[in-house]
């Protein structure tokens, strides 16, 4: 992306998706550690809810500009790169799903999410030119190859998707963090 605007808006709302993401996978293992998790999902919905809103407010002032790159041949190829590789990633998690089921491995489906999830962003780096999705998708990878082996619940640790929530997170900040602010 050339102009500034668009990459401050396409960051923003790259933060809007990891913040979400990350909020799920913070909030479902929280429904298994905690005997009452109303207060520790509160603390993950206001986190989520701050990241979002900070994501939004950066992106106020760049939609048009993004809009605008969007339209050009270059944003037309990188929404098409960005459409392909969501589409293979959906398409991984559906086949890891069935074939999981179909060896009778379902307890292996969070880990399997968490690795595709994680290699989906290692194409992401080359379309999105932004080279700490590199780390995203090899913290996640390198979480899903260790969890469960570190863990007596095996792949079914609630703490594998507490990691990859945090990165998912740390990751919507590195993005709210760079680069210029733009004009609200």
């Amino acid at each position: 992306m050339n102009d500034a605007h668009a990459r401050i808006a396409a960051k923003a709302i790259g933060a809007i998706f990891l913040s979400g993401f990350g909020a799920l996978w913070l909030a479902i293992p929280t429904l298994y550690l905690f005997d009452h998790p109303f207060v520790p999902l509160l603390v993950i919905g206001a986190a989520a809810g701050a990241l979002l809103f900070t994501a939004r407010q950066r992106l106020r002032g760049s939609a048009e500009h993004r809009h605008r790159w969007m339209r050009s041949p270059a944003g037309r190829h990188f929404a098409r790169g960005m459409r392909w590789i969501n589409l293979g990633q959906w398409a991984a998690i559906v086949a890891a799903g069935l074939l999981l089921a179909w060896f009778d491995a379902g307890r292996w489906m969070l880990d399997a999410v968490m690795a595709i999830v994680g290699l989906h962003f290692l194409p992401l780096a080359r379309v999105t030119g932004n080279r700490s999705d590199l780390v995203t998708g090899a913290a996640l990878v390198l979480i899903a190859a260790t969890y469960p082996f570190l863990f007596a619940e095996g792949p079914q640790s609630p703490w594998g998707a507490v990691a990859a929530g945090i990165v998912l997170w740390l990751a919507a900040l590195e993005r709210l963090a760079a680069g210029p602010r733009a004009a609200a």
